[in-house]
């Protein structure tokens, strides 16, 4: 394991923690599918709990931020002014909200998790 991918690995000593790796990645993940799947109406599966579990390379993150670059980028360059307005429902239920105010809830929570 070259030594970055042991860094992206490295977890404190706590039962519940995870690896900075696999903390980048599930944001990533989280972040693709709220705005790919709920706002762009593009279906995606995801793993949450393979985002939690598999091991991180710094060559399949760079990958997966290469993809996310890119998607996110075609999903946000199709939004035009009025679908800012249209109804969507967040992953963890809740009700409806529109596709602003979800937008302005996704920044605000990564940037909460990315410190």
């Amino acid at each position: 394991m070259a030594p970055i991918d042991a860094q992206l690995n490295w977890s404190p000593a706590s039962k519940n923690a995870n690896t900075l790796g696999n903390l980048i990645s599930y944001s990533l993940g989280v972040a693709l599918f709220v705005v790919t799947d709920r706002i762009g109406g593009q279906s995606m599966s995801r793993g949450r709990n393979v985002e939690f579990m598999v091991p991180v390379t710094w060559e399949r993150l760079n990958r997966r931020c290469a993809d996310f670059e890119a998607r996110i980028g075609d999903t946000l360059t199709k939004l035009m002014p009025a679908d800012m307005e249209h109804m969507v429902s967040p992953p963890a239920g809740g009700g409806k909200t529109t596709v602003l105010e979800f937008l302005v809830s996704i920044i605000s929570r990564l940037s909460k998790h990315m410190g």
